[in-house]
């Protein structure tokens, strides 16, 4: 196993070592998404950003899954994953315990002032181009819920630092749920927050009246925006299902 991204350093300080209690069994945390690419697959933790490249048979990625203690540690890929916060106690609460480290972030260092300044934000994994070479090929397509929306609102209300922040949207094709977009930056701009926002695309959704809800609503200063080739290559490798979108 390897690990491809290290914690967060701020997480990393807060987020120690996790020790195995033989009585307990284990799930794989909800803030661990996995997605395979070239017959490799990776986990990636969500809650301290840190990303493992798992070798062919040395871990099983089985979301619903339980452990022993006792098989956690008779294999030190997953000894090595639990110590590292991607397995849990069966009857953790995470909700409870995200707020917990939210709350440690904001004691120790400070509400605004050793905040964070950028966060990525991905309002869905749908796309409506079908590229050979996307790295996100086969996963699972999601869209934040309103739940979700509003919980990242009010993380970055509470973790962001003094001062104008960068929001990057991401995706799959963010514009495919604009409406994502425009519901954060209103609730944002709504809550005096300053923010710049930059986004990744592949283009086709962007139309005039699109162009000026950017400029105006999400306070974009910078887009890029992929092109493969001649119209007939850009077509070919793009391959769009529904170039005007779904919603």
């Amino acid at each position: 196993m390897i690990e491809v991204l290290p914690k967060e350093k701020i997480t990393a300080k807060l987020l120690t070592r996790h020790e195995l209690v033989q009585s307990k069994k284990y799930k794989w945390s909800c803030f661990v998404c996995d997605y395979k690419k070239d017959g490799r697959v990776f986990v990636y933790n969500n809650l301290s950003t840190q990303l493992y490249q798992i070798e062919n048979g040395e871990v099983v990625f089985e979301k619903d899954r339980l452990y022993t203690a006792a098989e956690l540690m008779e294999n030190e890929s997953l000894k090595q994953l639990a110590m590292d916060y991607f397995l849990v106690e069966e009857d953790q609460n995470e909700d409870e315990a995200y707020e917990q480290l939210i709350e440690l972030v904001i004691a120790m260092y400070g509400k605004r002032e050793k905040g964070y300044s950028s966060y990525t934000i991905l309002p869905t994994t749908a796309c409506n181009a079908r590229c050979f070479y996307c790295f996100e090929k086969g996963m699972e397509i999601v869209t934040m819920s309103d739940d979700t929306v509003k919980a990242t609102i009010d993380y970055i209300l509470k973790t962001k630092r003094n001062g104008k922040i960068t929001l990057s949207w991401f995706g799959g094709e963010p514009l495919v749920r604009a409406d994502i977009i425009d519901r954060i930056c209103s609730a944002l701009r709504e809550s005096g927050v300053e923010f710049v926002s930059n986004l990744t695309t592949n283009g086709s959704l962007i139309t005039p009246a699109l162009v000026q809800r950017m400029k105006d609503e999400w306070k974009l200063n910078y887009v890029q925006i992929t092109v493969d080739g001649d119209q007939a290559e850009y077509d070919r490798r793009k391959a769009y299902v529904s170039p005007q979108g779904s919603g």
